[in-house]
């Protein structure tokens, strides 16, 4: 399997950060996280036929709704500042690769575990710079994987999945004016002189060790099935009209997992 990096650049926001949101603050919440970086992986299939030229504009649009969406999660495009516990947002810009790799997207998911970090090539892994790092690569199907690279230090899984959602509405509908991030935890919360965590060592790996993950696969027959059973439940054990609106899928996996684990 041949990766093809095609480009690597600095995207910066849209619009200058104001000056008076220049310094961002870490709270003592922030400063006790680990100093490390998460990675999420999206992986999107073709529909129908991609020539060059659409996929060229597809990552045209995935550049310009990126910047704005910066613009709004500004923290991300800046640098951090360790001794002062706090991030300069001075819109260095968030580090955006662009490559393609002759693969299918079925040889990915069927052996992802194993190849993922052959497709995407998160260099290097300073905390301090750049504290985002996205790939785009194109497979030879016309599929498209996103590889996110992201500092937790700056932000929890809540604000990652809403920079994420919000960079999805931007590159298919536009930004959303309404879609205003809060970064003000630090008013509320003010910095104080805590110790730093380190990041935990890795494990120690010796030939005779073999480790093992697991996947749990709920196909759509399954969902269905579980959709129409909330559905049905929500009729009987409320008083009045049932669910008024659809459960989405992550509704009601996320529901059973919850009550598995809690029985």
């Amino acid at each position: 399997m041949e990766v093809q990096i095609l480009s690597r650049k600095l995207i910066k926001p849209s619009s200058p950060t104001p000056s008076h949101l220049r310094t961002w603050k870490l709270s003592p919440i922030d400063q006790l996280v680990p100093q490390v970086k998460v990675a999420f992986v999206f992986y999107y299939p073709t529909h129908g036929t991609s020539s060059k030229v659409e996929n060229v504009e597809r990552c045209q649009r995935l550049e310009k709704s990126l910047s704005e969406t910066l613009t709004r999660f500004y923290p991300l495009a800046g640098t951090y500042i360790k001794d002062s516990h706090s991030v300069e947002c001075n819109d260095q810009g968030a580090e955006y690769l662009e490559a393609k790799v002759d693969a299918q997207l079925t040889q990915l998911l069927s052996k992802r575990d194993e190849i993922i970090e052959e497709v995407i090539h998160f260099v290097g892994g300073k905390f301090t710079s750049p504290l985002i790092t996205i790939q785009t690569t194109m497979l030879e199907c016309g599929g498209l994987v996103i590889g996110v690279r992201i500092s937790h230090t700056l932000v929890d899984g809540f604000t990652t999945s809403k920079f994420i959602s919000t960079w999805a509405t931007a590159s298919s509908e536009g930004i959303n004016e309404a879609i205003l991030p809060c970064f003000s935890l630090a008013s509320l919360l003010p910095a104080k002189d805590l110790p730093t965590l380190k990041s935990p060592p890795p494990p120690k790996i010796h030939g005779a060790e073999k480790f093992v993950t697991m996947r749990f696969m709920f196909d759509g027959a399954n969902i269905s099935s579980l959709k129409a059973k909330a559905k049905a439940n929500s009729e009987t054990s409320t008083p009045g009209p049932g669910l008024k609106h659809q459960v989405s899928r992550v509704n009601v996996v996320t529901s059973l997992m919850w009550r598995a684990l809690m029985g």
